[in-house]
């Protein structure tokens, strides 16, 4: 008998090592869970492995039991999951939730009557609370917007100029800018996006921290910064930058 895992992580940025077992092969979604359970990519494979590849190996290698690390990563209603549940049953295959210690089948195949009842509350229990924080969510943003105080970011503090190129990503590809090297190349070097690389390079021209040769100024501290976008805010003027003397990088 053979067990597998499968496990979903809402986005790619989220780690799913915490999740992992040794010895067991994985099926990994990284997709929202309002996807339904049949459309996610690895879900898909691991049913047509139950269905079809498995069937030609021997029975001590064919799947029996998948396990996920709670019933809700296979999905967020109470009609998906219930399915995906009876999709596996139907294929004789125990669904194992750890975090709620149920098994969909017992020892000897048959369906577990109290799991059902336990999946079928658990799920139902899984989408209400769902639905209680989208709703908090929306009060919150009505009440912020009542305030004035809601932006369509989500209502967090937009960054600014400055605070966007005193970061040390920024930083990074600032210095490679100011030795005249190219959007892609510093790109490649820093391991940056391009995209990332033209938004600084386009900022520092805005600032008047580069001119068309890409050379930077040098010694240009935050403060310096602000008054330059003050001046800027307040006068209209365009800045041309002044050649350094020594050429040098700048200096945070």
């Amino acid at each position: 008998m053979k067990t597998v895992k499968y496990i979903r992580v809402s986005t790619s940025e989220q780690n799913e090592d915490r999740q992992k077992e040794k010895g067991i092969k994985h099926y990994i979604d990284k997709c929202s869970g309002t996807i339904p359970f049949s459309e996610r990519p690895k879900a898909r494979e691991l049913i047509n492995d139950i269905a079809y590849a498995e069937a030609k190996l021997p029975p001590s290698k064919q799947i029996t039991t998948v396990k996920v690390h709670s019933i809700s990563r296979l999905g967020r209603s109470t009609i998906d999951i219930l399915e995906t549940v009876k999709t596996f049953n139907g294929m004789g295959i125990c669904l194992l939730a750890e975090k709620e210690g149920v098994r969909t089948l017992n020892e000897d195949g048959s369906e577990n009557a109290t799991a059902k009842m336990m999946l079928s509350i658990l799920a139902t229990l899984f989408e209400f609370e769902r639905e209680m924080i989208l709703e908090r969510q929306r009060e919150g943003i009505a009440k912020a917007k009542e305030r004035g105080a809601y932006a369509a970011n989500g209502g967090r503090p937009k960054e600014n100029e400055i605070e966007f190129l005193n970061k040390d990503t920024s930083k990074r590809i600032l210095s490679y800018l100011s030795a005249g090297n190219s959007i892609r190349y510093t790109s490649n070097a820093t391991g940056i996006s391009n995209g990332t690389v033209a938004k600084v390079r386009k900022t520092g021209f805005k600032l008047g921290l580069l001119d068309s040769d890409v050379r930077i100024k040098k010694n240009i501290t935050k403060e310096q910064m602000e008054t330059i976008m003050e001046d800027k805010h307040h006068s209209g003027r365009t800045f041309r930058r002044r050649t350094d003397e020594d050429g040098g990088n700048i200096a945070w």
